[in-house]
């Protein structure tokens, strides 16, 4: 009996500790381990931007090097990939939400047993763990969360008397027609919004479109992920999202405001050609710098449903290689940078992004710059992306098929649905 008691006990006391670990671990992040003597990260932010973090870092392990490379993103991946199959990548690395899966061959995780999904949700939003887990396995912390807002021209909204920005998708559709500007040959002088065109013109076309699905209640993929299944049929959800978004640029609708001639998005409201813009915090700071004196506001994205509001995210991680000698001083490193207050705040101050741990984004939702992208990552959701350039390629070409009238709008999903399929892991 006395024995059976200790037994009891000690049992007790392992399960008491367990919970303690797990309480620790879910508040202060993940373990890290020992620092390494040196560190190689790779990224796509400046050199001056994670100078910070290093001279941070080095405050608390003063032993250990830390070197930096900034890589171009429009050939980041593909460096990294190459870097990595000769031996010769980072320790750690930047990887996007939109990546996870095309990359997370070549990442370290994190032991589940120590951290997991469940962990992680009780640090940041859930669509972190839609990007950045798989089957309960952590394989990279985010530095931010950015989400696509709408923006919209002040002045142009006074001048047509629209006292406050549209908070559904109807309410936007109005407001276009009111502040798009036509001459007598119907030739689009100001566009009531910057959107309907393809990425030739629309920064984050496939991502505004993927919104509207989510929003609308698409499924992306089956159940089982066998297939892509966003097309659906002739009046699937999917279907119906396209064709709400391929209508700001159909000469024959109503919502007509905008072609592929207009130029870049970005620029045309910057230069005040355009009177709404759907785009991120990151944007919106390029906005700034192009057109100092151009008065805009930011309002969350619109809606379908106010009742069950989703929001699209774009943000970059940390993830630690395979190859790193350093497994544990590499993951010490990126939990220092993405789930502690003093690295998270450095990075933060720096590049004035949206936070991406929760105690950060309640200390931000009433931020005058920050607080709508902060609140919008609560209700941020994703989907499973083999590969986001050749999807964002896919949507492109289906939409300008549309637009140009070599295609219906459901052969040209269907056919988009098809060729993501193709891209399956």
């Amino acid at each position: 009996m006395q024995k059976g008691r200790i037994i009891a006990i000690g049992a007790v006391a392992l399960a008491v500790l367990g919970v303690i670990l797990i309480l620790i671990f879910g508040a202060k992040g993940p373990a890290g381990g020992v620092a390494a003597p040196k560190l190689t990260v790779w990224g796509v932010d400046s050199a001056s931007v994670f100078s910070g973090v290093t001279e941070a870092y080095n405050g608390l392990h003063q032993d250990t090097s830390i070197t930096y490379v900034q890589v171009d993103p429009a050939n980041y991946e593909d460096k990294l990939v190459r870097a990595l199959a000769a031996g010769q990548g980072p320790d750690v690395f930047y990887v996007s939400n939109h990546s996870m899966y095309k990359l997370y061959d070549l990442m370290s995780p994190l032991d589940k047993t120590v951290f997991n999904a469940t962990n992680l949700e009780s640090l940041y939003p859930s669509v972190v763990k839609q990007d950045f887990t798989s089957n309960g396995v952590v394989y990279a912390l985010p530095l931010y969360i950015d989400t696509l807002a709408l923006l919209y021209n002040r002045d142009m909204f006074d001048r047509a008397a629209i006292t406050a920005p549209p908070t559904t998708w109807q309410e936007f559709s109005d407001d276009a027609v009111r502040l798009r500007v036509l001459n007598e040959k119907t030739q689009i002088q100001i566009a009531g919004a910057a959107i309907g065109g393809s990425e030739k013109s629309v920064s984050h076309a496939t991502d505004i479109v993927n919104l509207l699905m989510l929003q609308n209640g698409t499924k992306m993929w089956a159940d089982d992920f066998s297939h892509a299944s966003f097309s659906g049929g002739s009046d699937s959800s999917g279907l119906q999202a396209f064709n709400f978004y391929l209508s700001f640029s159909n000469p024959g609708s109503s919502n007509y405001t905008w072609n592929d001639a207009q130029g870049n998005s970005l620029s045309a409201f910057a230069a005040g050609k355009a009177a709404m813009l759907l785009a991120y915090r990151d944007d919106t700071i390029a906005i700034k710098k192009m057109s100092p004196y151009l008065s805009f506001g930011i309002a969350p994205i619109p809606q379908i449903s106010s009742s069950t509001p989703i929001s699209y995210p774009n943000y970059w991680g940390l993830a630690v290689s395979k190859q790193t000698a350093y497994p544990a001083g590499a993951w010490d490193l990126v939990n220092f940078v993405a789930s502690t207050q003093s690295g998270s705040s450095v990075y933060l101050g720096v590049t004035g992004r949206p936070p991406a741990l929760r105690t950060s984004i309640a200390s931000n939702l009433n931020n005058s710059e920050l607080g709508i992208f902060a609140k919008q990552a609560l209700t941020a959701r994703s989907w499973y992306m083999p590969d986001y350039d050749k999807i964002k390629e896919i949507f492109t070409n289906a939409m300008s098929a549309v637009i140009s009238g070599q295609k219906d709008a459901r052969q040209a999903l269907k056919e988009a649905e098809d060729s993501v399929t193709a891209l399956r892991r």
